[in-house]
């Protein structure tokens, strides 16, 4: 006959560790499906939502946002449709002072692309792209109109932070980051007032 004491020890033993598998089993299958990073519920947003500790995610993801624009003119154009009105200048190349390069400026309402042309072909790149009025379409709607405090939330302590006056820009990115952030040397320059935004830039690092 076994002894109480033994089989109480026996229950006992054999409930902790089904517990503990449980347990176990819920974390791995919540690290599974927990990105830092996800898509808002489709029936109240499209937009991402992004999670405690996620703010160089979020970054990323933000500074990817000029990417949809495309890299050349006709890119832009197939994109955004034709400019109100446009502008060229010439440049020296910085490698080759032989080359001149030729720097594109796209004007649309409350929107400025700039356009670096190379010099042979029909390739390029966007320089910069500045947004002064709302996009519904920026990520986690940190767009014009947004709360300067959300944009601290989502994307954490800015790189760099200036003082402008009555304004105050938030830097994220840029050459002065850790290169080996996930942010990179790509800038993007959030600008307030009166505790909103009221102009934000993107600055791709350009070699």
């Amino acid at each position: 006959m076994m002894r109480p004491t033994i089989l109480v020890c026996s229950i006992v033993l054999a409930a902790c560790t089904r517990g503990s598998g449980q347990r176990n089993a819920g974390a791995d299958s919540a690290a599974s499906v927990a990105p830092d990073v996800e898509m808002g519920d489709t029936a109240s947003s499209n937009q991402p939502v992004v999670r405690e500790g996620a703010s160089d995610s979020a970054v990323a993801l933000i500074e990817g946002y000029i990417e949809r624009f495309g890299h050349t003119r006709t890119e832009v154009h197939a994109v955004l449709g034709q400019p109100d009105s446009a502008s060229t200048r010439a440049t020296q190349n910085i490698h080759d002072s032989t080359v001149t390069d030729t720097v594109v400026t796209l004007y649309y309402p409350k929107l400025t692309v700039g356009l670096f042309v190379f010099p042979y072909g029909n390739g390029g790149f966007v320089t910069s792209l500045e947004v002064t009025g709302a996009r519904p379409d920026i990520p986690f709607g940190l767009g014009v109109g947004a709360p300067c405090a959300k944009v601290r939330t989502v994307l954490g302590a800015p790189t760099q932070e200036d003082s402008l006056g009555h304004r105050v820009r938030l830097s994220y990115g840029g050459p002065g980051s850790d290169p080996r952030d996930i942010r990179g040397p790509d800038e993007i320059r959030f600008e307030c007032e009166a505790g909103a935004v009221s102009r934000i830039q993107w600055v791709p690092y350009v070699d």
